[in-house]
């Protein structure tokens, strides 16, 4: 027999809304028989009848929103609400009896909980408890389904977790406001491969590219800058980078360097930004001295600082493996980038320092965004990328039209 049919009738074999003895509550069919299967609940006769029930005091039900936040659905049969950490679940034991509990389910227990249906577990939020013998009867209803899906990704990282197969050069759980640093591993799981379906489009890695190089040539004119010598280096390592015959040099490098997964996340957002914006958190004590100094000028300080800049990458550069490789070509970028926005992070406050804050903070919000499930979905590989990108086109769209306010005031100088 289906699964489905004996849960069907253990279910209202032991419905603690549904009477036995009162033919009253029992609708017959067509042929004016009574069929077990559509009585109707007692709960919901009182209601209509107006008799006072000892159940007066339903519990809401929690469900998923489309965008993963948790949202309570107001019980029309009752005013009160309890908390998304009591939630009620019903278990259809292989003897029959019925067993309600009411106890805290993460969103990760819960989605693996509703997916017991067809093993004779019944567990189920729902919009109405009235409605619950019902639903769980005949399957997942649609609200269950959904929030399954929800988190089915993140689910499938949780797992690789478990099994020390998500691998990261730094653990961002805290940077990135998460509850824990499994969490942060189990929705990198995801991400990367959201990132790795976003690539194997061209369309999408041309938007991408173009937007990178838009985005910080309008940075580097907003704070007098000519964006020429930085959009030399950027076409550099986008031409090296799109040669797969250097893949095997760009991994060998970065791999020395701790990076363990060669996509976007890890490569441009995590060791690139995030990364500089660590250091940026301690200079050495030899940048401090100089901005520091009272007796300089700011035009000095801001000169010193590049050349102290240039100085520490020449030495680097001296000490690489592969002279001719990704990192002397990231060297390069770094040249332009770095002492701008050392500058303005660590110099006297001012529209540079504004600036500086402004992209910082614009990044490290799209960065939580990514891993906050009230902005993307963490379902299918197919809906976090879709998420991703939309929530890029948004932050870029957001950052040009600050810089674009800035522009002309900037020409007018």
């Amino acid at each position: 027999m289906n699964p489905c049919c004996l849960t069907f009738s253990r279910k209202f074999a032991t419905s603690p809304f549904v009477s036995d003895d009162d033919p009253s509550h029992q609708r017959p069919d067509q042929n004016g028989s009574v069929n077990p299967f559509t009585r109707l609940p007692k709960e919901l006769l009182n209601k209509i009848s107006g008799v006072n029930s000892s159940n007066e005091n339903l519990q809401r039900s929690k469900v998923v929103s489309p965008r993963g936040s948790v949202r309570g659905l107001v019980n029309p049969l009752s005013d009160t609400e309890d908390d998304f950490h009591s939630l009620s679940s019903r278990r259809i034991s292989q003897d029959g009896q019925s067993v309600t509990s009411n106890e805290y389910r993460s969103p990760g227990e819960l989605s693996r909980t509703l997916s017991y249906h067809t093993a004779g577990y019944n567990a189920f939020p729902v919009s109405s408890p009235l409605s619950a013998p019902f639903l769980s009867a005949i399957g997942s209803p649609v609200n269950e389904v959904a929030e399954v899906n929800q988190m089915f990704l993140y689910e499938q990282g949780l797992n690789a977790v478990n099994e020390d197969a998500v691998p990261c050069r730094v653990l961002r759980a805290e940077l990135l406001n998460l509850g824990s640093d499994s969490e942060f591993l189990a929705k990198l799981f995801g991400i990367r491969k959201a990132l790795s379906l976003i690539f194997s489009d061209e369309t999408n890695r041309d938007f991408l590219k173009s937007s990178g190089k838009r985005v910080v040539s309008d940075f580097l004119v907003c704070c007098n800058h000519s964006p020429t010598d930085f959009q030399s280096a950027f076409d550099e390592i986008i031409s090296f980078c799109d040669n797969q015959d250097n893949w095997d040099v760009i991994e060998d490098e970065l791999g020395n360097r701790g990076v363990v997964d060669m996509n976007f996340f890890d490569i441009v957002i995590d060791f690139i930004f995030l990364d500089a914006f660590d250091d940026l958190e301690s200079p050495p004590s030899s940048i401090i001295n100089v901005l520091q100094n009272r007796w300089l000028s700011q035009s000095f300080k801001e000169t010193a600082l590049r050349t102290a800049v240039w100085s520490v990458l020449k030495a680097k550069r001296s000490r690489l493996r592969y002279p001719d490789g990704f990192i002397n070509r990231f060297y390069a970028i770094s040249e332009v980038i770095s002492p701008i926005f050392a500058y303005g992070f660590l110099g006297p406050p001012g529209d540079l320092q504004d600036l500086c804050l402004f992209f910082k903070g614009e990044v490290l919000d799209f960065v939580r965004k990514m891993f906050d499930q009230n902005y993307c979905r963490f379902s299918t590989e197919s809906d976090l990328a879709e998420d991703l990108l939309a929530l890029t086109r948004e932050k870029v769209a957001i950052v040009r039209q600050r810089f674009n306010e800035i522009l002309p005031i900037v020409h007018q100088q």
